[in-house]
């Protein structure tokens, strides 16, 4: 996911849009009666700070080939340091200016980005 904005449509769905999620309701008569009623079924709201945002871009990034910019790191203290801790630990990987998941981190993808949060 590159954090682009994205429409979820349905039960349960989730979207992404003006740096809020929102999740529909889960619940197929209350889906079906707000729809009916023209109400979107949103049943939860979140507002997206920019350190949640940031947090997000290294998390989901991280899980792409790819990885992500080395300089995302930099822009806050504890992600440098926790960056270098992984890195050191052999869960991350360094080459040339991206960071991404090292084949012992991709087996431990959900506990590397639980150390960002």
């Amino acid at each position: 996911w590159n954090r682009s904005e994205s429409l979820g449509v349905g039960l349960s769905a989730h979207s992404y849009l003006n740096r809020e999620h929102r999740a529909n309701t889960d619940s197929l008569p209350d889906y079906l009666d707000q729809v009916a009623s023209g109400r979107l079924p949103i049943a939860q709201t979140e507002k997206i700070s920019l350190e949640t945002a940031l947090k997000d871009q290294i998390i989901f990034g991280l899980r792409k080939t790819e990885g992500i910019p080395r300089a995302l790191f930099r822009q806050d203290r504890s992600l440098e340091k926790t960056s270098r801790h992984l890195i050191d630990a052999g869960l991350l990987v360094e080459e040339k200016d991206r960071i991404h998941l090292s084949p012992k981190g991709i087996l431990l993808a959900d506990e590397v980005a639980i150390a960002f949060l």
